[in-house]
């Protein structure tokens, strides 16, 4: 998610057994500092903003719910936050987003705008130039998007008196981070099972003493992940055809097939 220092700021939110590796965001910090808690707080008030996003995206666009069946197996439904399609959220505060295609994303994502504060604000419209299309969103605008195919982004905010805010939240399938987390939850003997493996992971690198020993720690936790990644697809036979993907990647359809249908239906739908 980029960041806009000129016109506000973005961060992502997920779970910790999300994370890549090699990326490292706030809300992991947040999880390691609170490991006692986990996955109590802030996961379940995410769980619960995204069913209520979900269920309200739904009345708008029922078509969500058999993507959501087509695209993932049972793995892979696993991976989401409840019984949606998101396992990701990114939030913005007065931000500008430059015009871009998701293109490691699933069918759809849906998009919520709050406004927050006293005040006004001129500009932050949403763009999708290719359809024509700019909204100056209000408060609890929804938008179902397919994100990966059509050309999108932000506006910045011209000006803003009082403490007026706009936030946007993107509810998305990130497909490899969910690939990810369903091969995990299979590895590991359940979702129960990995989320209490992370936990007892965290708690070994906050016990550590030294910078260095936390580091031997985190190296070790990262090898164990990735020996488990791999024991995932042990036994696994390769996709025949074009139509299927692993299973336990939590996939049932193979995502250029999917692709394609979601854009034959926004054509039918434009």
């Amino acid at each position: 998610m980029p960041r806009c220092p000129a016109h506000g700021q973005a961060v992502r939110l997920q779970p910790p057994w999300q994370l890549c590796p090699r990326r490292r965001y706030v809300n992991q910090i947040i999880y390691e500092c609170e490991a006692e808690h986990y996955p109590f707080g802030i996961e379940e008030a995410l769980e619960e903003m995204c069913t209520a996003v979900w269920e309200a995206a739904v009345q708008i666009a029922p078509y969500l719910t058999k993507y959501r069946d087509e695209f993932l197996s049972a793995w892979g439904r696993q991976a989401m936050y409840g019984d949606t399609a998101t396992n990701l959220v990114s939030m913005t505060k007065n931000c500008a987003v430059s015009l871009h295609f998701d293109t490691t994303d699933g069918p759809y994502s849906i998009m919520l705008w709050r406004h927050n504060g006293a005040g006004s604000l001129d500009g932050g419209h949403f763009l999708m130039p290719g359809a024509s299309i700019k909204v100056l969103p209000t408060d609890m605008t929804i938008v179902v998007l397919a994100a990966g195919m059509v050309t999108h982004g932000t506006a910045p905010v011209l000006e803003s008196t009082g403490d007026a805010r706009r936030y946007g939240y993107s509810h998305f399938l990130r497909v490899p981070a969910m690939e990810r987390v369903a091969r995990l939850i299979k590895a590991s003997g359940g979702k129960k099972k990995m989320e209490e493996l992370q936990v007892q992971g965290m708690k070994r690198v906050l016990a550590a003493r030294t910078a260095a020993d936390r580091k031997a720690r985190r190296d070790e936790i990262q090898k164990q992940r990735d020996e488990l990644l791999k024991s995932a697809l042990d036994g696994e036979a390769l996709p025949e055809g074009e139509h299927l993907a692993f299973a336990v990647r939590g996939l049932k359809w193979h995502r250029d097939i999917v692709k394609c249908l979601v854009w034959q239906d926004f054509k039918g739908k434009s």
